[in-house]
């Protein structure tokens, strides 16, 4: 639809919303990640979330505290945890709503994913074209990029088919990035998907 214009959402909400990192893995190697604040990933040290009783118990108390709505799974990359599905099973139990933010999947990551009733998915797509998205990457190839890209499109496109809410978050660094943010505005606008354009957090002052 050509007259379809991306919304953008300037209300101010109070914060009901947890947001859980769930693993500090990820295949990607962004090199502006915040890796939600934890600095160098290392697995070994900050290990997987799993849902058990005790998990069950805090959030259950966190719920309760913080008038709890949502809880919003971050990571590294939260579909490596292959207990993701369980986790948002038993958050959805306790009556909250679950959210990710996410750089895609294969498909047969996704479907239990979608199965176990996630209601939103933030896409982190920083490129449309496979050389540009190389250069937000360290140490990575162009086949693997190549492949990486067109297995997040397919999930961003999946997700929305099942009902999901789907959002895409880019990041812009300086006024060299501006014709790339053009083109992922466009092509989500094509799809009708909401887009939030972001800061990169060390040119905060640009």
């Amino acid at each position: 639809m050509s007259g379809y214009r991306c919304p953008i959402d300037v209300s101010i909400k109070p914060l009901r919303s947890l947001r859980l990192k769930i693993t500090d893995r990820c295949p990607w190697n962004c090199w502006f990640c915040h890796n939600e604040g934890t600095g160098k990933r290392d697995p070994s040290r900050t290990k997987d979330i799993y849902w058990d009783s005790e998990f069950e118990q805090v959030l259950v108390e966190l719920k309760s505290v913080l008038s709890l709505n949502e809880v919003h799974l971050t990571g590294g990359e939260p579909t490596t945890n292959p207990n993701i599905a369980n986790l948002i099973t038993g958050i959805k139990f306790h009556g909250l709503d679950v959210k990710a933010t996410t750089i895609g999947c294969s498909y047969s990551v996704l479907k239990p994913i979608l199965d176990a009733g996630i209601s939103g998915l933030n896409f982190s797509l920083h490129s449309i074209d496979s050389d540009e998205l190389l250069k937000t990457q360290v140490d990575r190839k162009i086949e693997w990029m190549r492949k990486q890209l067109k297995q997040q499109m397919q999930a961003i496109l999946i997700a929305k088919e099942n009902s999901v809410k789907v959002k895409i978050n880019t990041v812009i660094s300086s006024d060299n990035d501006i014709s790339r943010i053009i083109k992922i505005i466009q092509w989500a606008n094509s799809h009708q998907i909401p887009i939030r354009v972001m800061n990169e957090l060390n040119s905060g002052n640009q």
